[in-house]
């Protein structure tokens, strides 16, 4: 369908970030609402108003009228729509559009759903919601479980790893993986692990089950030990026999009978974004 081009609007300021939004229960605004407006007068983007585009969703405008930012869901997954001179690389582009145009990469067509690369330290539970996970096992570092009940519950394409103190909004640390590789059995070895996702991880049903810092040694004794080398990236369960047993760590703090933390997975449908086609707006 050929749509009419809209009048022409905005400052030619670069930023995408609209001065005036739309849609504010949208998941886009949900997860990115710590995002200032752009000032209608200072940088806003120009470009020609789309809001006569079938079947779009308005996430921003110049004004209540017009149309700067929206998306549309086609086929398989979303496309973006932006009217903004951002490709010109002038030094007014700010962070916040930087992080709307991130969002927008790692939620596009190949892929909607959250993607966070390597270990994440106080993440808002509510920006994991917001990115289509939702939780399958919480258990506190003193309880048992069987893993068989986990891998049963928690068979969504990738997996979320956390920690946090019970009734805290925000995981202590938290990571994600595909399931096949967060469930990848390395082994019981004190220095097992393997990379994905821009971190390490290892997991084996008799000994234990984490993650550190990539390039990191793990010290699995039979969880991970470790205080030396960036211990507050470290998340270690103790595993036994097929079970998610009591312990061990989450970050710096080692919680062995402790029953004031806990222990969460979540999962999401979907593919995980490959870090290597998103080096500049993941950096």
């Amino acid at each position: 369908m050929d749509v009419p081009e809209g009048p022409r609007g905005g400052g030619c300021g670069d930023n995408v970030n609209p001065p005036v939004r739309f849609n504010l229960d949208d998941e886009f605004w949900r997860v990115n609402g710590n995002v200032e407006p752009q000032p209608a007068n200072q940088g806003t983007g120009c470009g020609f108003d789309m809001t006569a585009f079938p079947g779009i969703v308005r996430l921003g405008g110049w004004d209540g009228q017009t149309t700067s930012l929206a998306y549309r869901e086609l086929g398989f997954g979303r496309v973006w729509l932006v009217e903004a001179d951002w490709q010109d690389g002038e030094a007014g582009f700010t962070a916040a559009s930087v992080q709307l145009m991130r969002h927008m990469v790692l939620h596009g067509a190949w892929t909607r759903g959250l993607n966070l690369p390597g270990i994440q330290q106080s993440l808002a539970a509510e920006t994991v919601a917001g990115g289509d996970f939702r939780e399958c096992h919480r258990s506190r570092y003193t309880d048992r479980t069987p893993l068989a009940d986990i891998r049963a519950a928690c068979d969504g394409d990738v997996l979320l790893l956390a920690c946090r103190p019970v009734g805290s909004t925000r995981y202590t640390l938290a990571a994600m993986g595909r399931r096949d590789e967060v469930l990848r059995d390395v082994g019981p070895g004190i220095g097992d692990s393997h990379a994905h996702n821009g971190l390490s991880w290892y997991f084996d049903e008799s000994t234990s089950w984490g993650f550190l810092p990539a390039g990191a040694r793990v010290a699995r004794a039979t969880c991970d030990v470790d205080r030396a080398d960036r211990p507050e990236q470290r998340l270690c369960w103790h595993t036994e026999n097929d079970t998610l047993a009591p312990g061990y760590r989450c970050g710096g703090n080692f919680l062995n009978g402790d029953a004031g933390w806990e222990r969460v997975v979540l999962h999401r449908p979907g593919p995980l974004a490959d870090r290597s086609l998103l080096p500049i707006l993941i950096e």
